[in-house]
Order: structure tokens, then C-alpha cells, then sequence
């Protein structure tokens, strides 16, 4: 007799298999076997067998064996048992869904139609089920999702999430409530929350507020200003998240050096009105107000291009909201007393050619100033940015010079501070040496050190008495 044994395990998604075996007979040879197959796509095989004489043959170190097969031709079409079989199939996860539907069971009976449809997607009374019970699920999920949205809105992030998660739960096939609780995982990985009034804050807001709806210019945008003033961790990683799901929108924007998004909008805004495009001047000032709702220049614009338009109601109303934030705004008063045959453009040309003149004494002032502290002549320098900062106009350049005679005029007070302090030092420590000689009876040497005080600070009432009293020790 003959006794064969054997194993085959199946690996890697069963393309690789293992075997082993053991062959045994009634005479004296037993055969140990091992090998590898591999299948390549249904259609390649190949297989490795090595054989191992236990006992029976003497000095044989067994024998290897190597085949490889191929498969030609299509595959078998479906039988009929496994035709039947599936819709057999079908059909109980049909009745069921039926059932569910009649007996109210909403979620079951989205869940059954589903499945019908895995099978045959373009089944229709499944489509009609799944449609049905699924707008039966919305009035029990929409509360839900509305607190979600109203908790995203407060900058709750966290919260938010709970309540996307609840609404899922009703109804788990619902893909636009699956797809708002990824997005809003991925920004509660990085931010919580984002509460408070601060420009930080409301950013923050607005770029997962946008993010969540798929308003995706609003969003590329919020993320881009938010970390331009900020460069916090935080501010970085939820830019990466809207960079990487909206990223062609994100490399349409085109940044200007030198200037943030809302002043490169409120630039852009006042080219269109200078160029009579003042439908794009508004798009501009809204999207820089969207940014900054309470930006005076971004409303004024605004105003302005309204007016341009003949919508003059609506600019005088943008104007007055402007004021609530800058009542003494000149330029706006001076916008709403325009009379009536006066264009808008006429004022703004007549204002840049104004903007002209105060420009160019801002930046004269300015240089002036900066020649003055390079000199060392830190009173004078205060003076002349002093007197650039507050002259109004100029525009955005006027603006940015502005800016900077500001922060040069508080460094300048800085040095002339800094300066005094070390003066006072120096005069006391040439006083105090003046004393130290005076007492010592070296009247010469005191004289010195009074008069170097007298150097730094002419007229010093002690420092003048105490050489009287030098000369007075000496004449004796």
C-alpha cells in the first residue's frame, strides 16, 4: 500500500501558498516534501517542490522539481445556480427592505436598499426605498446638523464634531453628513476651538466656516491673511488643511510682496474704480471685508464704487457704517457732501492728485528724519516724524510711510531716553568724583571733573560753586 499526507497554506491574499507533505507504503521508503507556489493574475503559475528520501534510498540528497503553467481563454461565465443563488439574494434583502420600510424602521430599511443596490445599483423600487426612507430619516438628523453648523459658526469645533457624529449615527449612508464629520475631525486634530473677538479668532472662524461649505475662494482666503498676521502652529496647520482639499484654488491666488491680502484688495479695488470697473472694485472691498468687517477704507471704497454705479442709497448706507467706526473720517464726509453732477471718479482724481502733493511731503519729511537720527540729532529727527505721521493723505504709500515715521518716531524717543539716562550717569559720576578730589584736597583735579560736568550741562549750579570753593582752598 501507498499513504499520502500533505498541507497547502495560502499567503499574501492567496497568490503565495506553502505546502508540505509525507508519503509512506508498506516497504522500507519514506518521502519528506516542501515547496512554494506563486499565481500571477488567474492566468500564471509557478511552483517549487523539493523531495527528501526519509529512508528507503541510500546516499540520495532528494531531488528538486520546477514547473510553471499558463491559462488561456476567458474565465467561466456565471452559472446558473450562482445567477439564481444572487438574486436569491437580492430578493431577501429586497423583502426585508420592504418590510422595514412598511414597519417605519427607517435606518433598516436604508440599510437593506443599500445593500440591494450594491448588487444591482440601477435597481429602482431599492432607489425608491433608499430615497424615501432616507428623507424620512432628515427631520430627526437636520436639528443635528444645524447645531453642527451653528457650533462651527461660534468657532466650537469639538462640539460640532459630537453633533456631526449624532446625525451620522441616524442615518450612517448619509455621504454629505460622513464627508462634513472628516472635515471637521481634521480641524479639531489641530484646533478645538476658536473663541474670542480678536482678527485671530474670527479668521479662524470664517476659514473652517468656508472650509465645511466648500466656499472655497473665502476659504483660500482666510487661511492666507490668517497666517500672514499670524504664525502660530495652529493658524499654520489649519492653512495646510484647506491648502491640501481646495489646492488647485490655493495656487490660483497670486500674492503681492509687500503687502497683506486685505491691503493688496483694497489696492486692487481702487485700480477698478480709477479704471471704471467698479463691479470688481465692490468684489474686491467685500472680499477684503469679509477679512476685516470693520476696515473704514475697505467700506469706503465700497461706498465709492456704489455710488459710481448710481446706487447712491446704498452708498451713503455703506458710508454710514463707515462712520460708526471713524465718525471724524474726512474723506467720507467729504464723498457724501458730493453734489449731484459731480462723478465719483472726478473726486478721486482730484484726491490722487492731492494724494500727490502729501506724499511727497511725508516722504520728505521722512528721509529728513532718518538723515537727522543717522546724525545722532535725535530731538530734530523726533520733530520730523512727528510732522510726517500726522499729515493725512497720500494714499497707500502715504499710508505705508506713515507707518513707518511712527515706528522710527518711537525709536527715536527710545535713543533720546536711553540718552538721558546715560547722561545722568555720566554727570553724576563726574560730580561725584569732583567731591571725592575736592575732599581730598586735589582742587586741580577736582576742577576737572565740575568742568566736565559744566561740558555736558552748562550752567550746573553745584558744579559751578564747587570750583568757586576749589579756587578759594587754592588761593590759600
Amino acid at each position: 500500500y501507498w499513504f499520502d499526507t500533505g498541507f497547502e497554506k495560502r499567503l499574501k491574499n492567496e497568490a503565495l501558498k506553502l505546502r508540505g507533505g509525507l508519503s509512506v507504503g508498506s516497504g522500507e521508503l519514506k518521502l519528506f516534501s516542501a515547496g512554494l507556489g506563486y499565481l500571477h493574475l488567474e492566468r500564471v503559475s509557478f511552483d517549487y517542490a523539493f523531495v527528501y528520501p526519509i529512508s528507503g534510498i541510500k546516499d540520495s540528497q532528494g531531488r528538486h522539481r520546477v514547473s510553471a503553467s499558463f491559462v488561456f481563454g476567458g474565465g467561466k461565465e456565471k452559472t446558473e445556480e450562482a445567477i439564481l443563488s444572487e438574486k436569491t439574494d437580492l430578493e431577501k434583502l429586497l423583502e426585508q427592505a420592504r418590510a422595514a420600510f412598511a414597519e417605519e424602521r427607517w435606518k433598516d430599511a436604508v440599510d437593506f436598499a443599500r445593500k440591494v443596490l450594491l448588487i444591482e445599483p440601477e435597481h429602482a423600487e431599492a432607489l425608491e426605498i433608499f430615497s424615501e426612507a432616507s428623507e424620512k430619516l432628515r427631520p430627526l438628523l437636520e436639528p443635528r446638523a444645524r447645531d453642527a453648523e451653528r457650533l462651527v459658526n461660534e468657532g466650537r469645533f469639538a462640539e460640532a464634531e459630537l453633533k456631526y457624529a449624532e446625525a451620522l449615527d441616524i442615518n450612517p449612508w448619509d455621504e454629505r453628513l460622513r464627508e462634513s464629520l472628516e472635515k471637521i475631525k481634521r480641524v479639531t486634530a489641530v484646533s478645538p476651538q476658536a473663541l474670542g473677538e480678536d482678527r485671530i479668532a474670527h479668521l479662524t472662524r470664517l476659514a473652517v466656516r468656508s472650509y465645511m461649505s466648500n466656499d472655497q475662494s473665502s476659504a483660500v482666503n482666510a487661511v492666507v491673511y490668517l497666517t500672514q498676521l499670524d504664525k502660530s502652529i495652529v493658524s499654520e496647520s489649519v492653512r495646510n488643511i484647506v491648502r491640501n482639499d481646495f489646492s488647485a484654488k490655493y495656487r490660483e491666488l497670486r500674492l503681492i510682496r509687500g503687502m497683506n491680502l486685505v491691503e493688496q484688495k483694497l489696492y486692487s479695488a481702487l485700480k477698478n474704480i480709477y479704471n471704471a470697473r467698479y463691479d470688481l472694485a465692490i468684489i474686491e472691498c467685500n472680499e477684503a471685508l469679509e477679512l476685516e468687517p470693520r476696515n473704514v477704507l475697505a467700506l469706503t471704497r465700497l461706498g465709492s464704487a456704489y455710488y459710481a454705479l448710481g446706487k447712491k442709497e446704498k452708498a451713503i448706507e455703506v458710508w454710514r457704517e463707515a462712520l460708526k467706526y471713524d465718525p471724524g473720517n474726512q474723506d467720507i464726509l467729504e464723498f457724501m457732501r458730493i453734489p449731484p453732477e459731480t462723478s465719483i471718479k472726478e473726486v478721486y482724481q482730484t484726491k490722487q492728485s492731492e494724494d500727490a502733493d502729501s506724499l511727497l511731503q511725508i516722504k520728505k519729511l521722512y528721509l529728513q528724519g532718518v538723515a537727522a537720527e543717522k546724525r545722532g540729532e535725535y530731538e530734530n529727527a523726533k520733530l520730523l516724524f512727528k510732522e510726517a505721521s500726522e499729515i493725512r493723505g497720500g494714499g497707500d504709500e502715504g499710508e505705508e510711510y506713515r507707518r513707518k515715521a511712527a515706528e522710527n518716531l518711537k525709536a527715536v524717543r527710545r535713543q533720546i531716553e536711553e540718552g538721558n539716562e546715560k547722561t545722568q550717569r555720566l554727570m553724576k559720576a563726574h560730580y561725584s568724583a569732583g567731591v571725592s578730589y575736592y575732599n581730598n584736597g586735589r582742587y586741580s583735579e577736582a576742577i576737572s571733573e565740575f568742568r566736565k560736568l559744566l561740558a555736558i550741562k552748562p550752567g550746573h549750579e553745584q558744579s559751578l560753586k564747587m570750583i568757586d570753593l576749589c579756587r578759594q582752598k587754592m588761593e590759600k
